[in-house]
């Protein structure tokens, strides 16, 4: 016999299926979707409008991931606060080491650490503890250099917004993340909301021998390619009905949950085409953002499976 699996939609035979909660799934797809692991012998939830599993168990690295994903779950602002801003504490502990390594080991060492911490796109300074941060679709900035231009001259304008903040395209496409997730939301025969979330990941810039000639400042333009995560723990391919994606809402957001673009609505190619396509435009910083994310159907057995992505930023004429 078999019956759907729960989370990607397909078919489970009795072989390869388990039953938690009332619900069938694959073995493979019943992970954790931030450790991992399995969880057919382990209690799990999921967020709210959401479609992605989480272990509910205390593990080696303390709370469950349901409990620290929740805790990410906040407003924006408290989000940048306690996820991608340290505390004074961490601040403190970062300088003691980074003097005791310098003095050690030397100059090398320093940049290492230099490089690994995020910077300002306006500035390109380090952010302390204290130091507001603004997020705007994939970069960082201080909130003086957001709002007035610079941390020097913050007393300059009260009006400068921060999408007026001109930012240079190739320092744009270098600071995207290493990692999206998009999320498919829409109404299945049920009346229900459904929501399918694939992971993509940047792939690493590789120049071609026709590149060899072009300046660094045009290497820096290339547009920036995302394939399907290999090491993602949802299932790559999801069960949906093609009518059930017309219309869709397609949302790119980053790992933490900051939402990268506006939404934009899924269509496909045309009444034949296995290319489903979302296209996310927008202006920003003096600089027209493309992001163009497409999906494979196959109408065999109505599943949709991310193929690649494409951001690509100009600056606005």
């Amino acid at each position: 016999t078999k019956k759907a699996c729960a989370l990607c939609g397909c078919d489970a035979f009795a072989s390869e299926a388990t039953r938690k909660d009332g619900q069938t799934y694959h073995v493979t797809c019943l992970r954790c979707a931030g450790c991992g692991r399995s969880l057919v012998d382990v209690a799990f939830g999921r967020l709210k409008d959401d479609d992605l599993l989480y272990c509910d168990e205390r593990g080696a690295r303390g709370r469950s991931c349901l409990a620290r994903k929740k805790t990410r779950e906040e407003p924006e602002s408290e989000k940048e606060s306690k996820d991608q801003r340290p505390t004074e504490a961490d601040v403190a502990t970062m300088g003691r080491a980074k003097v005791q390594a310098v003095d050690s080991i030397g100059d090398d060492l320093e940049k290492i650490v230099r490089s690994m911490a995020p910077t300002c796109a306006v500035c390109g300074g380090t952010f302390a503890g204290t130091d507001p941060i603004v997020m705007q679709g994939m970069v960082k900035f201080h909130e003086a250099c957001c709002y007035y231009g610079g941390p020097t001259s913050a007393t300059t304008s009260t009006e400068k917004k921060k999408d007026d903040v001109p930012l240079d395209a190739g320092r744009a496409l270098e600071d995207s993340p290493g990692t999206l997730l998009f999320k498919i939301s829409f109404v299945d025969g049920k009346q229900q909301q459904k929501v399918m979330t694939f992971f993509a990941q940047k792939r690493p810039a590789v120049l071609a021998a026709a590149d060899t000639r072009k300046s660094a400042r045009e290497k820096k333009k290339t547009p920036v390619v995302y394939d399907p995560d290999a090491a993602s723990r949802a299932p790559k391919r999801r069960k949906c009905a093609r009518d059930n994606l017309k219309n869709a809402t397609v949302r790119a957001v980053g790992t933490t949950g900051n939402r990268v673009a506006p939404d934009a609505t899924g269509a496909f190619d045309d009444d034949l085409s296995p290319c489903f396509l979302a296209s996310f435009d927008w202006r920003a910083n003096s600089l027209d953002w493309s992001l163009v994310a497409d999906f494979d159907f196959d109408t065999s057995n109505d599943t949709i499976a991310f193929r690649l992505a494409t951001l690509s930023v100009t600056p606005l004429t």
